[in-house]
């Protein structure tokens, strides 16, 4: 880190906040009383603010027989940071949809989620006494692989997508997390499916959690229309979902009976009433939604082996594009708007990603569902996140302190996980994007069934790109285009296990 040389207004003025809402606190406290009992390792919601911003949405009072929750802190030393500036490389504005959006917030917007971000930001400023300060780039890879190559410390962390920080990882340009002094991985602002996941020979590399949002927001989900489902008297979904017999069949039957020729033919597929469309992305969020792996490894990371061809993987695949081509339209060739079809109720089942939601927010009622099961055998419902845009921390090895960096990213990490998270998730998606008390639960479903797959993670072999491009040109030899592609995968994987065997030492 370096000591920053801000003295200007906006530091003033961040601090005469900070003073105001902490007398403002002593106020509440005082005419509404106080949680003062604290659980091992963790202090109340008071406690934490005391001497940082309040946020307003929180609710600090108690009434009878309610407590505030416990409050997540990480045991890490105390240390003062001097004023000194901690560089975090991000995706800047450019980037649009996913530029930057868990530290480059200056100040309170009223936007729930982009205010909690504030907030912890400021929190972790005033406790350790440091700079948070957001250096943009696009591509984020690029500037980095640039600081390393010429051995300047430029940067203390940064936010990236595991695909394209895959072979930067693999050339040596970061810490391994599990050496990093001062971070506990196994702790509950660290998302634990990730850390299994990405963790490969025993190494970790990339984290995600309590750190940021950002990368939530690329979550495969399912929305559906309320108005379609009801106009077509269709079965209740979320029984279905609650009862876990929300299968592929299940949900190809209710899409089938609200497609209607409105007077396309067929040939503009935007002038009829749809089922389901679907587009590239869409191979492999429901392959995944099935069951299917790309690469299977023990629970240390080791012994990795390509998974994913099998008779499981050949029946889903022909399961989902048995329907889909026959009854479905591809938005990427079809230049159907699956958002604006959805809008206007001529669209019953809308398969993306979750940051979508701001979207329909404006529209009509709708339902959010999880991508479906293969099979009532199935053991859970299944998720990812979008490799290509889903940004991660990493810690560059160019960092001289990397222990500081480890006490600088749990507390902001622990302390998204009492402000943002729950922003996020319970106040954003529950409680205000969400048209109906029902979808608390698939919501909760999806973010708890992200699965992080390291050959898909990775797209060893372009895989992904092997998906998208079978289902735009509807094509259905899944297994001889997957034997022309896996020696190449194959090789990756080789590469990748030499690669971290090096890095082991």
């Amino acid at each position: 880190m370096r000591k920053s040389m801000m003295t200007g207004q906006s530091r003033f003025c961040r601090t005469m906040v900070c003073v105001l809402c902490v007398l403002l606190l002593f106020g509440l406290l005082a005419s509404c009383g106080s949680k003062t009992e604290t659980e091992p390792g963790k202090e109340t919601r008071e406690e934490s603010r005391q001497g940082g911003p309040k946020n307003p949405s929180d609710t600090e009072t108690e009434t009878e027989g309610e407590t505030e929750p416990p409050r997540y802190v990480p045991d890490v030393p105390e240390k003062d940071f001097g004023g000194a500036d901690f560089r975090i490389l991000v995706a800047d504005q450019n980037t649009v949809v996913w530029a930057d959006t868990d530290f480059s917030v200056e100040s309170v917007t009223g936007d729930l989620v982009e205010d909690a971000v504030y907030y912890r930001n400021s929190y972790v400023e005033e406790k350790l006494h440091v700079n948070l300060l957001p250096v943009p780039a696009n591509p984020v890879m690029s500037q980095l692989d640039k600081s390393v190559m010429s051995g300047t410390d430029d940067f203390d962390i940064c936010f990236a997508p595991p695909q394209p920080a895959n072979p930067y990882i693999q050339r040596g340009h970061f810490y391994d997390l599990y050496q990093v002094p001062n971070l506990n991985l196994s702790a509950p602002w660290w998302d634990q499916n990730a850390v299994r996941g990405l963790t490969f020979l025993g190494q970790l590399y990339l984290a995600c959690g309590g750190i940021g949002y950002n990368y939530l927001r690329s979550t495969s989900v399912l929305f559906f229309s309320k108005s379609v489902a009801s106009e077509f008297n269709l079965d209740d979904p979320y029984q279905m979902v609650e009862n876990k017999t929300w299968t592929y069949e299940n949900f190809f039957r209710l899409a089938e009976q609200a497609t209607v020729d409105l007077g396309g033919g067929g040939t503009d597929p935007s002038k009829d009433m749809m089922g389901v469309v679907y587009c590239g992305d869409s191979a492999y969020q429901w392959l995944i939604g099935g069951g299917v792996r790309f690469v299977n490894t023990d629970a240390d990371g080791n012994d990795p082996e390509i998974v994913f061809m099998s008779e499981d993987t050949i029946d889903v695949f022909g399961t989902l594009t048995d329907f889909l081509y026959a009854n479905s339209a591809n938005w990427d060739v079809s230049h159907v708007n699956a958002s604006e079809q959805f809008l206007n109720g001529n669209l019953l089942f809308l398969p993306t990603e979750f940051w979508v939601i701001s979207i329909l927010r404006s529209g009509q009622d709708f339902g959010v569902l999880p991508v479906p099961m293969a099979d009532e055998t199935q053991d859970n419902y299944h998720h990812t996140v979008n490799q290509t845009v889903a940004a991660m921390m990493l810690i560059p090895t160019t960092n001289l302190s990397p222990e500081d960096a480890g006490i600088i990213v749990e507390t902001l990490a622990a302390e998204g996980q009492n402000e943002i998270i729950p922003a996020y998730i319970e106040r954003s998606l529950i409680t205000r994007d969400a048209r109906d008390a029902e979808s608390e639960g698939p919501i909760r479903i999806i973010f708890s069934s992200i699965f992080y797959d390291p050959g898909f993670m990775y797209d060893l072999g372009e895989i992904k790109s092997m998906l998208n491009g079978l289902v735009l040109g509807k094509g259905t030899e899944l297994a001889s285009t997957f034997e022309r592609r896996e020696s190449r995968i194959q090789d990756e994987l080789d590469k990748m296990i030499q690669n971290y065997e090096k890095l082991a030492g």
